[in-house]
């Protein structure tokens, strides 16, 4: 009978640490004055993401000083992929581009810069967009009507052509899908918008 009774109580025993690991994990934050939920993340290395589905937070825009947050320990952001017609929302990381961004959620840069209000395709870290998700990939691309075509010279830069023509180079860049602005090769035809 003790050796059972013994048995049962270790069994509690480590059901209880086990237990208490898991809630020790997780941490316990109180939002501070300047708080956001990207710069939260960045100091507990989680996402934005994972802190929002641990607190029920449908708006990771709104948090407020004193609010008490549960952080959930790195690499536990079970967020589901975002449904089509949707959008996410994406707190930028140093070195993101409205390209790249749009890829990995299957979205335009065009789509990402009107939900946004954004008038050129500069981002910033730790700045929150809004990213549309599309069903599948948007169409085959073809230029506005109503520019010209311009054959890049050697020595050329996009921003000795857009002087030439008077036109942003962001909107030649958009226009021409560049990723890169000071990558264009001699011989390429540029689409030039009005």
């Amino acid at each position: 009978m003790n050796g059972r009774r013994a048995l049962k109580l270790f069994v509690v025993f480590v059901c209880t640490l086990v237990m208490v690991s898991v809630v020790s994990a997780q941490q316990t934050y109180i939002v501070q004055p300047g708080d956001t939920l990207a710069k939260i993340a960045a100091r507990f290395q989680t996402t934005v993401g994972a802190i929002a589905a641990a607190n029920g937070i449908a708006n990771p825009n709104y948090i407020y000083y004193g609010q008490s947050l549960i952080i959930p320990p790195p690499g536990t952001d079970t967020t589901p992929p975002p449904a089509s017609g949707t959008s996410v929302y994406y707190i930028v990381r140093p070195g993101d581009t409205l390209s790249e961004i749009a890829v990995k959620y299957n979205s335009t840069v065009d789509a990402i810069k009107r939900a946004n209000g954004l008038i050129t395709s500069v981002i910033y870290p730790n700045q929150g967009l809004r990213v549309p998700v599309f069903e599948s990939a948007p169409g085959p691309w073809y230029p506005p009507v109503g520019g010209q075509y311009y054959y890049v010279q050697r020595g050329d830069t996009l921003f000795r052509i857009g002087a030439r023509f008077g036109v942003n180079i962001y909107r030649i860049a958009e226009a021409n899908r560049l990723l890169n602005l000071n990558l264009i090769y001699a011989g390429v035809p540029l689409y030039i918008p009005r």
